[in-house]
């Protein structure tokens, strides 16, 4: 999203961006949702196109129109699509582009009826069906008509719209368009609906669900899905169908379509009472809404959450969201959101004793009702409206309105979007609450209980026709329990009844059993959701939440057994019902059940069970509850236990519910066993990257430093900085005198320096002798007795010490310890654990590596030395061993070793030089630097302190290499054209230059070149630049040093060992190239192509012998000067190594004889001739072969070795 902002920020600035440019970048907002950013770009693309197109071009201001006026749509701003979508139908007219302006009158349609303007709307369908019959083309007619048909649909002329959409059902057949037949089905199956027609319109339903399928139309199917749950009154086939049409827009990524189904759900959840679950999906709604900018579905969205809140008695939240809803709804004229608006905020006041703003609410909901034709919520706005009147004491207006009401709730006979027994039970309030003067009432006093009985059955008739569609008993059970105006109802009705002995059967009718397979998929899909909760809060309240949806328990809760154990067992983890105050005193009730389980890890139902939080005197059906409570189990272990309870007015939990409920608990112990898992898993991850960031801290520090005594200082003193304890030792093994040395001893808070202790005494010994680290929490002293070794004056509390180790070939393990490190706390017993070990561990393990490094490197510095010394003593031996054959073929051998020796001694000692030589020149560079600077900046002016900048950067990041006649070729170039410049100082700028690299591009400097102080500001740059360039030397000096010291040591590293191992035949290449490099650089060109070729297995040392003798005689062959080229490949079954010089070729008389024994065309004393004879037997010994291919110019030696496992 970044990258859209970017561009279209950069478009607003750049004039000689492109319209398509513009529209491009406008496309990318509108598809990320930003559609405020996108009507800026399609608005600054149609700016642009009407400045500099002449003439215009239509089709791309048809298309920029298009994208605005979908934006337009999708922020609810309907009038301005609308304006959009009629400069298109003029565009498409005035260009003759009639199925353009089809297209747009097509969806000016779908707009006008979102606007109310479904007569303007058949009127432009209508049009648009001419237009596509005069042109001929039946898929426009056929679209045409399904616009049409929409159209006839919003004005609720259904006969008419039954049978445009049959006209283009038929037309979509005979082009065989199986997505409009769909889509035409899909309206077909709409009409039917509205029209009473269950049957006809599941079947047209059904068969366009069938026909989306079969295209693999997702979009289709999911909306298809949507149409059916609106038309299911089952909340719970409802609820199911509008499920799987989510899991469709989720997995296709319709955002649009999402924000539908969550608040679809929301609305379903808030019709059943589960008004927590309800505020989750309409929130999620809302979120999505606000992210896509869409006005219109946002203000839909706010009323679903709203309701919620009221539902939660969450008052002021519902007041900031409603008042949020009604103002977004005038502002996009969205009426009939406003309606509804309204009607809520009036309840709010209402909930917040201020009637009087509650009446002018109710007032206005039922004019808005009263114009939008909502005869059912007109009846619900004037129930209220006499309840607001009740609370004003005005009990007459209250009872016409709530009478009103009823009354033409009875004359419509239909259902709205509130419950019509709120309305009956608003009545009966009235009724009631003034029972007590008759004179006011419109009956006989006589009769007037008798009305108020009537009044109150009615309500309760009406809430159980509602109920009666349902098929699952836990939502039954909700919706009964769970919705406030049906809570109340139960709740008075059967008070009254018990008094008047009419039987409470009409309540209490026997529970459905539910479909087994509906219950199976509804478990498999809670059991995949609670999967994928990760978060054990969020866990427990799902776990409840389907607790209370599955059995529709009036009071729920959810308890974990304590860790660790502790007076009180179980600790509540969610609840559902049951106030917090109350609690206590619900769990206290319930405690000798869960005891009863904790013991027999068996579920518990109890059909009759005493309230004792009832009232006194209150009727047994109110008084008296069904108790259920199911253990939660995992691996045969009680995590903990799931009760639910609910009055008996409204049912009973049956075996069934146990069943159900059992399987819901052995799926949320899964899944808190697993969240656990999860948790801990975290929690080691957390761990395992601070030890890993300790560690990487040390390593850090380590790599850099090759001193032997700092590094053992530097890893004490992070110890004590990581460990904070009292004693911190590191000590060295040496084995040959049975001794340990503590070379950091940081003993009970002082340093200690140079102890020694005998091998044999103190735990450090033990150590050492077992090779296993030692973690001690408590009793150290009798760990001392154990081991029978002394114990020193203040044993520690909590002991942990760990071998240092390194790799050792010619141990048995192939590790050697070689010292110890301990860490104590002389203060506290448990200080340590094996985290503690763990890490500890891992840094004994760098020490390792680090001490044997500095020791390496300690060796190395003496390398030098002993080479030189010993190169004499070689080529004294060489003389000796010429005697026999074998004393030759070692004298070969050692011969080369020495010259290796010798090379190796001129390597390390040029960069050393070159290092000395730089040094040099940054002390003098920065010397005059200092001098220089004051001075300098004292005479240039801010314009040539620019460009004096500019050349030092320039200077500083030329990385152009030139031989020495290119660079004075470069260097009279660049003097001429300063001279062509009529600069004065032409000779000293190109000399200066050129010596800070800079050849060309100068121009942008020729002011400061102008200047009288040239000579001072030249070589002030000069003293700055070349102290980079000399860091830069020095850096490739030690770089190359350490490279040198590295293929020495890959060059001995495999001793005289006879047995194979695989190896890489590139990699000794390489390192006899490093060796030679100081000869190779002198003339010689130097080609590498390795391909990619298979380990072998082959002796190391023996093949960096051949490959020594090749490249040494290709050497001496080209006498230093030419063309050395060398491949690597593989063959089949053999790895090719070929080595090519460019010297005067093998002559042919003497090419047979080349790889016998002691045949040489060298000088006497220059070459015993067992070189090449060397070389064969190595690479036969290794079932190889050798040739070679000799012209002048070109000799090629190949090495053909078997890749063999």
């Amino acid at each position: 999203m970044n990258e859209v902002n970017n561009l279209l920020g950069q478009q607003v600035k750049l004039a000689e961006n492109t319209v398509s440019d513009l529209q491009q970048a406008a496309e990318q907002a509108r598809l990320a949702y930003k559609h405020d950013m996108a009507i800026a770009g399609y608005n600054q693309a149609l700016d642009l196109l009407y400045a500099n197109a002449h003439p215009v071009d239509t089709v791309m201001e048809y298309n920029l129109l298009a994208g605005r006026a979908a934006c337009h749509g999708q922020l609810g701003d309907l009038q301005a699509q609308a304006a959009d979508l009629d400069a298109m139908v003029k565009l498409a007219e005035k260009t003759g582009d009639v199925a353009r302006q089809i297209e747009a009158i097509n969806l000016m349609v779908e707009v006008a009826n979102r606007l109310g303007n479904s007569a303007q709307a058949q009127q432009a369908a209508e049009v648009a069906v001419e237009l596509a019959r005069e042109l001929g083309d039946r898929k426009l007619e056929a679209d045409s008509l399904t616009a049409l048909g929409q159209a006839y649909y919003a004005l609720s002329e259904y006969s008419s719209a039954e049978k445009v959409h049959e006209q283009a059902l038929s037309l979509y057949r005979d082009l065989a368009d199986m997505a409009g037949v769909a889509r035409n089905l899909w309206d077909l199956g709409s009409i039917a609906m509205v029209a009473g027609r269950a049957v006809e319109a599941e079947e047209f339903l059904n068969d366009a669900l069938i026909l989306y399928r079969t295209l693999g139309d997702r979009t289709g199917e999911a909306n298809t899905l949507i149409v059916l749950g609106n038309a299911a009154s089952d909340y719970a086939q409802r609820r199911d169908l509008y499920e799987a049409a989510l899991r469709i827009f989720e997995a296709i990524g319709n955002r649009e379509r999402q924000v539908v189904l969550y608040n679809n759900l929301a609305l379903v959840y808030w019709s059943l009472g589960l008004y927590g679950r309800a505020r989750d999906y309409a929130a999620q709604a809302v979120g999505i809404a606000r992210d896509m900018q869409a006005l219109y579905f946002l203000s839909n969205t706010l009323d679903a959450l709203g309701r919620a809140y009221l539902g939660l008695e969450a008052y002021d939240q519902a007041q900031q969201v409603l008042d949020e809803g009604l103002a977004l709804a005038r502002e996009i004229s969205d009426r009939w959101s406003e309606s509804f608006y309204e009607l809520m905020l009036g309840w709010v006041a209402l909930a917040q004793q201020q009637p009087q703003q509650a009446k002018t609410r109710f007032e206005t909901a039922d004019q808005l009702f009263d114009e939008l034709g909502m005869g059912p919520e007109q009846a619900t706005a004037l129930a209220w409206l006499g309840a607001a009147h009740l609370a004003l004491d005005d009990w007459s207006t209250a009872f016409y309105f709530t009478n009103k009401a009823t009354t033409q709730m009875k004359e419509i006979g239909a259902t709205g979007e509130y419950p019509p027994q709120e309305t009956w039970w608003l009545h009966y309030q009235v009724l009631s609450h003034n029972q007590a003067n008759p004179a006011q009432f419109v009956v006989q006093p006589q009769d007037s209980d008798d009305v108020i009985w009537t009044c109150l059955d009615q309500a309760r008739d009406t809430m159980m026709t509602g109920i009666a569609t349902i098929s699952d008993e836990g939502l039954r059970r909700n919706y009964l329990n769970k919705v406030k105006v049906n809570s109340q109802i139960v709740d008075e009705w059967t008070r009254q009844a018990t008094q008047r002995k009419v039987s409470l059967t009409a309540l209490t009718e026997a529970a459905r059993a539910g479909n087994i397979d509906d219950q199976l998929k509804r478990m498999l899909d809670i059991g995949v959701r609670m999967t994928l909760r990760g978060e054990a809060a969020t866990l427990h309240k799902f776990i409840m939440d389907e607790v209370v949806e599955l059995s529709g328990a009036e009071r729920a809760f959810l308890v974990l057994r304590q860790e660790p154990a502790g007076p009180e067992p179980w600790g509540v983890m969610a609840s559902s019902g049951i106030a917090s105050k109350a609690m206590t005193s619900v769990k206290k009730q319930a405690d000798p059940i869960l005891d009863r389980i904790a013991t027999s890890h068996q579920a518990v139902l109890l059909e009759d069970v005493a309230d004792p939080l009832s009232p006194p005197g209150q009727v047994p059906e109110l008084a008296r509850r069904s108790v259920l409570a199911i253990p939660m189990i995992s691996r045969s272990q009680l995590m903990g236990i799931i009760y639910a309870d609910m009055r008996l007015i409204n049912g009973r939990f049956v075996q069934a519910d146990v069943d159900l409920l059992t399987v819901l608990a052995n799926q949320a112990a899964a899944a808190l066993e697993n969240a656990a898992w999860a948790r801990t898993l975290e929690q080691r991850v957390d761990e395992r990257t601070a030890e890993l960031t300790t560690i990487n801290s040390i390593s850090q520090a380590l790599v850099s430093e090759l001193d032997l005594e700092a590094v053992i200082e530097l890893v004490g003193e992070k110890l004590r900085e990581i460990f904070a304890v009292e004693t911190v030792y590191l000590g060295l093994y040496d084995p040959v005198n049975e001794k340990i040395h503590f070379a950091y001893n940081y003993y009970h808070g002082q340093r200690y320096h140079d102890m020694t202790i005998n091998y044999g005494e103190g735990l450090a010994s033990k150590v050492i002798e077992t090779r296993r680290p030692m973690l001690i929490n408590k009793n150290v002293i009798q760990h001392y007795i154990e081991f029978n070794v002394e114990a020193n004056d203040f044993p520690a509390k909590s002991y942990l010490s760990v071998p240092i180790t390194v790799s050792d070939s010619g141990s048995q393990s192939g590790q050697a310890v070689i010292g110890v490190i301990s860490v104590q706390s002389i203060k506290q017993e448990g200080r340590f654990d094996e985290a503690d070990l763990r890490l500890l561990t891992t840094i004994a393990a760098n020490v390792g590596v680090a001490i044997q490094k500095a020791r390496l490197f300690e060796e190395t510095q003496q390398a030098k030395n002993v080479a030189e010394a010993t190169a004499e003593e070689l080529a004294e031996t060489l003389d000796h061993l010429r005697a026999t054959q074998g004393q030759l073929i070692q004298s070969e051998k050692m011969a080369a070793l020495g010259q290796l020796i010798a090379g190796i001694a001129h390597e390390v000692n040029t960069p050393l030089g070159a290092i000395r030589a730089s040094i040099g020149n940054i002390s003098h560079a920065l010397n005059d630097s200092i001098r220089q600077l004051p001075e300098l900046f004292k005479r240039l002016s801010p314009e040539q302190e620019k460009d004096f900048f500019a050349l030092l950067d320039k200077a500083l990041t030329s990385e152009v290499t030139l031989s020495s006649r290119e660079e004075r070729k470069a260097k009279r170039a660049l003097r001429s054209h300063l001279e062509d410049l009529d600069l004065a100082e032409a000779d000293l700028i190109a000399d200066t230059l050129a010596d800070m690299g800079v050849y060309d591009d100068v121009d942008a400097f020729i002011p400061l070149f102008q200047s009288g102080d040239i000579s001072f500001i030249l070589q002030a740059a000069y003293n700055l630049s070349s102290q980079q360039k000399n860091s830069q030397n020095i850096t490739t000096a030690v770089e190359r040093a350490s490279k040198v010291v590295f293929a020495l040591k890959s060059y001995a590293r495999y001793g005289q060992s006879e047995t194979m191992i695989e190896a890489d035949v590139t990699e000794g290449i390489d390192v006899v190239l490093t060796i030679y490099h100081n000869q190779l650089k002198r003339g010689i060109d130097v080609t590498k192509n390795y391909g990619p070729v298979s380990k072998i297995l082959c002796l190391p040392d023996e093949l960096n012998q051949v490959w020594t003798n090749l490249i040494h005689n290709a050497i001496q062959a080209m006498d230093n000067q030419g063309e050395l080229e060398i491949n690597v490949f593989q063959d089949n079954s053999h790895v090719v190594v070929q080595i090519t010089d460019s010297g005067p070729g093998i002559p042919d008389e003497i090419k047979p004889r080349i790889f016998e024994p002691f045949f040489t065309t060298k000088p006497a004393g220059e070459g015993s001739g067992l070189g090449l004879d060397i070389v064969r037997k190595i690479v036969e010994k290794h079932e190889g072969k050798i040739e070679v291919d000799s012209r002048p110019g070109r000799t090629t030696f190949s090495v053909l070795l078997p890749v063999r496992i």
